[in-house]
């Protein structure tokens, strides 16, 4: 029988580690350039068509690449939380002690 690594001693689970921060370093750093260039060109009313239009672009993908995951993450966490909500209520109704019906003497009338 072999036995896994430890998740700290493997090194793909390393490589992306660093490759991910890699990226997110890299799409912060090509953000703070292109916004800005577009920033300052605008100001200056001198921004080319290519400093606006592929600015954006740019701008928007670094937002897509670093901000999707956190979306899809949270996402899972609430639905997470709804399930496991809905299985504590479901587990509390079951489990929730029946409350006895009024004993009656023979005889009596129930109003």
């Amino acid at each position: 029988m072999t036995t896994r690594p430890s998740l700290l001693r493997s090194i793909p689970f390393w490589l992306l580690i660093v490759l991910s921060l890699a990226t997110v370093v890299y799409g912060a750093w090509l953000f703070i350039v292109t916004t800005g260039s577009m920033t300052t060109g605008l100001a200056a009313q001198t921004a080319t068509t290519a400093d606006v239009y592929v600015g954006q672009i740019i701008v928007g993908l670094w937002q897509a690449r670093t901000g999707l995951p956190i979306v899809l993450v949270n996402i899972h966490m609430v639905l997470a939380v709804l399930l496991v909500a809905a299985m504590t209520v479901v587990v509390m109704h079951l489990t929730a002690p029946r409350a006895a019906a009024p004993a009656v003497p023979d005889g009596a009338r129930v109003s």
